[in-house]
């Protein structure tokens, strides 16, 4: 009985032996990072004010002074110029004295309109770079003033120039269509730390599952977003990213994201600000379906958690898809920024990785077929040996039946 046991144990494992040679199955995955960054662009402006001190000036008198404003920034901007006139002796402001006396020879008065509030209103947005035409090129004191109580004290024109971004915002105007404010607008003073910030390309990205590898590849550069650039308060910015699957296997893509470490940002301050502006701003990324209409794959904080989802952390990603080979998914980035943003963020950078991962399944692989050897007279005879083998292990198996049975009626 032990016998016929260990025959059947081991034509078994014959059999198994035989089932997990006949294919392999393997998993695979792979995944990628690829950048966000968003670049902060400035509002600056630069005084002109070419002037020489002069001696002594009298009643008529013209007295040459260029006063003007340059934008230095990176953004267009609107410009204003305040100009405050009045009298002073060693130094001390003196209250009591007219400034009026002073008086202004406006070079373009149609371009730049005195708002009521010390401050004269360039009309024309500035393009970065440019300079506005003069607000003044001379002055002179009253003509016919006889100076009494006014020899020998020191006459004072003070300029200061200011800048407010164009986008996004929307000047007082008076009934003539004319900029006379800025509403109640608090204007902090700018550290200009200026930085190289490039404006956004309007070029897509692409992150594409390569044909001859299970590897990704991002096109034209590691970051994605190259529309996410030079960004202002206010400001909403799009990008679109094409996921496509070039490789024979058919896998499933999920997307997640990680915050940059430090070592990402050159000071610690950078790296403050920037997770600032990560909870600030927010993102919203919709996918384009084949029937035309779209779907929310997330929207909230561009990192942090939102009412509805958090997609931060690898145990939080989101599963795109199944893409076969061929198959590609647009997805449209939306960056929306704060308005409320201050000179606090200016030249600002914050960055966030995006990381696509794909799994899936290798194709079997199956063995490589049995090669015949060929025919000769040994072979033949180790057949003939392999055969006679076989059946007697079949003759001792019936035997061993056949004993069993006649055992079983001896006891009988």
């Amino acid at each position: 009985m032990k016998i016929k046991k260990l025959i059947l144990i081991a034509l078994a494992f014959v059999c198994i032996a035989t089932i997990t040679t006949s294919v392999t199955l393997a998993s695979f995955s792979s995944s990628i990072n690829t950048n966000n960054v968003v670049t902060f662009g400035n509002i600056s402006v630069e005084l002109v004010d070419i002037y020489e001190q002069q001696s002594s000036v009298g009643p008529g008198q013209i007295v040459d002074k260029v006063v003007s404003a340059k934008n230095n920034g990176n953004n267009t901007e609107y410009v204003r110029i305040y100009v405050e006139k009045y009298w002073s002796k060693d130094g001390e402001t003196l209250t009591d004295k007219d400034g009026d006396y002073i008086q202004l020879i406006l070079a373009n008065p149609d371009l730049w309109v005195d708002g009521g509030d010390g401050y004269y209103y360039y009309q024309k947005p500035l393009k970065p770079g440019e300079t506005a035409e003069n607000l003044m090129e001379t002055f002179t004191l009253d003509p016919d003033w006889d100076m009494e109580g006014y020899f020998n004290l020191d006459g004072n024109i003070t300029v200061r120039a200011e800048a407010i971004q164009y986008d996004n915002f929307s000047p007082e105007m008076n009934e003539n269509g004319e900029i006379i404010g800025w509403w109640d607008i608090y204007i902090q003073e700018y550290n200009d730390g200026a930085v190289d910030v490039s404006s956004g390309s309007g070029e897509n990205g692409q992150v594409v599952f390569t044909e001859n590898a299970h590897e990704f590849v991002s096109l034209p550069s590691d970051d994605l977003f190259l529309n996410f650039k030079n960004v202002m308060p206010g400001d909403t910015v799009t990008q679109q990213i094409q996921i496509k699957n070039d490789n024979k296997d058919t896998v499933d893509i999920y997307l997640y994201a990680l915050q940059m470490g430090e070592s990402g940002y050159t000071s610690a301050e950078q790296k403050k600000i920037a997770d600032e502006l990560m909870r600030l701003m927010t993102i919203e990324l919709t996918a384009e379906n084949e029937d035309g209409t779209t779907s929310v794959i997330y929207s909230g904080p561009i990192y942090g958690e939102s009412a509805d989802y958090n997609m931060h952390e690898v145990q939080n990603a989101i599963r795109l898809g199944t893409f076969a080979k061929g198959d590609s998914l647009n997805i449209n980035a939306k960056l929306c920024i704060p308005a409320e943003l201050d000179n606090r963020y200016a030249n600002a950078v914050a960055k966030i990785k995006w990381v696509f991962t794909a799994t899936g399944k290798d194709e079997p692989i199956k063995p490589p077929p049995v090669i015949e050897p060929p025919q000769t007279g040994e072979n033949m005879r180790l057949k003939y040996i392999l055969v006679a083998v076989v059946a007697a292990a079949f003759l001792v198996m019936i035997v061993l039946s056949l004993f069993s049975k006649t055992k079983k009626k001896d006891e009988e």
